[in-house]
């Protein structure tokens, strides 16, 4: 009787592992798309570049994905490279066309380009009141 009380509770704590590898599983079948946006997120824009361009080169059909650089780029303080990525994107993306002028907006602003960031926020504006 004890040894099937034994193999009843070894069940169940097998059950229990395999749940959690289960769980486990998924976190390191996180995309490299996925993973960028969640250090992104956290701050940690020189960690996400290199994950946004293993997405792209995989051909992830992602339209922000130019964004995402860009908005990077823009915390790394190297505006070029934004301003960049963002006059990429938003010749691919326009439905999102707004997020990238108001970022170009952002880049011209902090570069006291002052002329060029308000056409750039008006253009914002104007597509997206």
């Amino acid at each position: 009787m004890s040894m099937k009380r034994i193999c009843r509770i070894s069940d169940r704590l097998l059950i229990s592992i395999v749940i959690y590898l289960i769980g486990a599983a998924q976190g390191f079948t996180e995309d490299a798309l996925t993973q960028g946006k969640k250090l992104l997120l956290n701050n940690q824009p020189d960690k996400a570049v290199p994950l946004f361009y293993k997405a792209a080169s995989e051909g992830k059909n992602d339209p922000k994905i130019n964004l995402y650089l860009g908005v990077c780029y823009i915390s790394m303080g190297k505006y070029a490279e934004a301003e960049q990525q963002l006059l990429a994107g938003k010749s691919k993306d326009t439905a999102g066309a707004y997020l990238y002028s108001y970022n170009l907006g952002n880049v011209y602003f902090l570069q006291s380009r002052f002329t060029e960031a308000e056409e750039a926020y008006t253009a914002a504006l104007a597509a997206r009141r």
